[in-house]
């Protein structure tokens, strides 16, 4: 949810103010000519480091999925004791190439020919963006090796097996992949027309623009979605607790069952 909150602040919030609006008079007050770039270098710094991470997540949790199916025995202890030490590695690696955002002037300016405002900011974006863009295609391609490899396993499973928890498991992990490569997409055409069209005068820049916001929404808002869709435990769960306002006692699959899986029928 921050970085659905974070867009808005940086994205919807300013484009949905006029000069006649009440917000008005605070965004003036953020101005180039102010010395002050706090709030919007933190919200600018974060929009682009969540981006990376957001990817990154991607390829952990397709990695998971890979222990999950590949490495039975080990996938407990691999994930008990590594996840957050590789999740902490995760969160510092942006830092070299989103820190400049933090350490630059970030300012809210007026478009008067939209009547809108706009954050920029002094940072070099379009080497940052070209940055994210790369690591954006190193995740996707290596998530799609280890999605291929896991659908290649589980693809061997009878039908009756492939009811277990590790296919469900996968096919979220396989669905959040796509949907991060429709983002990859329209991030792809903003990128492209932020180089050759800055006016917005082609269709497809245009394109671009409006579909931003709702890609970032259904990047940062889906994944919840997509496990109430594959797993009917959750969906019990769910139900349970705007039924009865409390999880349901059975709704927690411990990590040690998903092991034997294949063996046990699960109700995921």
């Amino acid at each position: 949810m921050w970085m659905y909150w974070n867009f808005y602040v940086t994205g919807r919030l300013p484009a949905s103010t006029c000069r006649e609006c009440a917000l008005s008079s605070w965004f003036d007050s953020l101005s180039k000519s102010c010395t002050s770039s706090f709030p919007y270098n933190f919200f600018f710094f974060t929009q682009y480091h969540l981006g990376f991470m957001s990817y990154t997540n991607v390829l952990l949790t397709s990695f998971n999925r890979y222990t999950l199916i590949f490495m039975q025995k080990s996938y407990t202890k691999i994930w008990h004791y590594g996840t957050y030490i590789i999740i902490s590695i995760l969160c510092l690696l942006p830092l070299g190439f989103t820190y400049p955002i933090l350490a630059n002037h970030a300012y809210v300016e007026y478009n008067p020919l939209s009547d809108t405002y706009v954050v920029r900011t002094e940072a070099n974006l379009s080497s940052l963006y070209s940055v994210l863009l790369i690591w954006m295609i190193v995740t996707m391609i290596l998530s799609l090796f280890v999605n291929t490899l896991c659908w290649y396993k589980i693809s061997k499973y009878s039908k009756a097996t492939r009811q277990q928890n590790d296919y469900r498991l996968f096919l979220v992990s396989f669905v959040t992949f796509l949907i991060q490569g429709m983002v990859f997409c329209i991030g792809t055409i903003n990128k492209i027309s932020a180089d050759r069209d800055p006016s917005k005068l082609l269709l497809i820049s245009r394109i671009g623009q409006v579909l931003s916001p709702f890609a970032n929404d259904l990047l940062t808002l889906s994944t919840p979605y997509v496990l109430i869709i594959f797993s009917k435990r959750i969906r019990q769960s769910v139900k349970h607790f705007f039924v009865n306002g409390s999880f349901a006692p059975s709704s927690i699959t411990p990590v040690q069952n998903i092991r034997t899986s294949r063996s046990v029928p699960s109700k995921i």
